[in-house]
């Protein structure tokens, strides 16, 4: 999941734009290029983000971490995003600060890929859209899921996805999934469906917008 902290609207989408579903948008980055589509199954949902690594000290909860569910309200200083014990980068856009490591902030309705701890602290947790916006109002005022369009701007600037772009978004995935100083580094945490099962992990991700958009099955 990322959250966007900043007062804006709007409806957007990162590299490879996903389809929204049951009320909900989805956005998907995917090893593939071009654009992938998610389907309806595809409720549980993770994040964009580059990372810590196992032996980062970011990963490792303060003796000070409160219960699941509960944390002080996260703060932004020299390093980056300091919540929950945890330190995560940032990236400034347009006004916006967004998240540019997958959270991972334990809230009823959040897994670990495959159940593996490891797996949340290099690539965040999976969340449904509840628990996914829960998590960001844990965070404290401000924060929150970022809209549609605020996606949409954010891929534009590096090429743009969809019907923004010329060639289904590729350029745009290319650039959003680089890592360096300055990337926006978007991970592919795979995603979990409404059954329990996981899949395609490092090879896809999903992002969820706050943005709702109706489904109709036919």
């Amino acid at each position: 999941m990322l959250a966007v902290w900043g007062i804006s609207s709007g409806k957007g989408k990162s590299a490879e734009l996903a389809a929204a579903q049951d009320g909900q948008d989805t956005i998907q980055v995917s090893m593939q290029e071009g654009l992938n589509v998610a389907t309806p199954e595809q409720t549980q949902s993770s994040s964009i983000q580059k990372p810590p690594t196992a032996e980062d000290p970011a990963t490792k909860k303060s003796p000070g971490s409160l219960p699941a569910g509960k944390a002080a309200a996260a703060s932004i200083g020299a390093n980056g995003l300091s919540f929950d014990g945890k330190t995560y980068h940032i990236y400034p856009f347009k006004g916006l600060t967004w998240m540019a490591q997958n959270l991972d902030f334990e809230v009823s309705g959040s897994w670990c890929y495959g159940g593996n701890t490891a797996n949340c602290q290099k690539y965040g947790r999976l969340y449904s859209w509840g628990a996914a916006k829960k998590a960001c109002s844990a965070m404290g005022s401000g924060w929150r899921l970022p809209t549609d369009k605020e996606w949409r701007s954010l891929s534009q600037q590096f090429g743009g996805a969809d019907e923004d772009s010329s060639d289904g978004g590729a350029a745009a995935f290319k650039a959003m999934t680089a890592e360096g100083a300055g990337a926006f580094s978007a991970q592919l945490g795979g995603w979990r469906n409404a059954e329990g099962n996981f899949k395609h992990l490092a090879n896809t991700g999903y992002y969820w917008s706050s943005t709702i958009f109706s489904y109709r099955r036919r």
